[in-house]
């Protein structure tokens, strides 16, 4: 398996408009948003480490810092879906 995160950053116009990870806030939710290009559903795993978000698919780890307005937020929902993967944060 290619690695799909360097493919992702390093070509990010070839795949997809915009940008490769986004936040939004709506409703006192955030949801960060990981654009995924070519990945399957059960090829993702994710887990929170502290100030970090780890995302793994296959073999392939990456580790997102997370920013501080998501520090002291709980992870309450992770969906896979078209291609992206969408993690909701609990409100404050």
């Amino acid at each position: 398996m290619a690695n799909i995160f360097m493919a992702v950053a390093t070509q990010r116009g070839s795949f997809f408009e915009g940008q490769p990870i986004s936040i939004e806030h709506n409703d006192g939710l955030y949801t960060l948003t990981m654009k995924l290009p070519f990945v399957s559903k059960g090829d993702v795993s994710l887990l929170r480490s502290g100030d970090e978000l780890v995302v793994t698919i296959g073999n392939q780890r990456r580790s997102i810092i997370l920013p501080q307005v998501l520090l002291e937020r709980q992870v309450k929902e992770a969906k896979f879906d078209a291609g992206e993967l969408k993690v909701i944060f609990e409100e404050d």
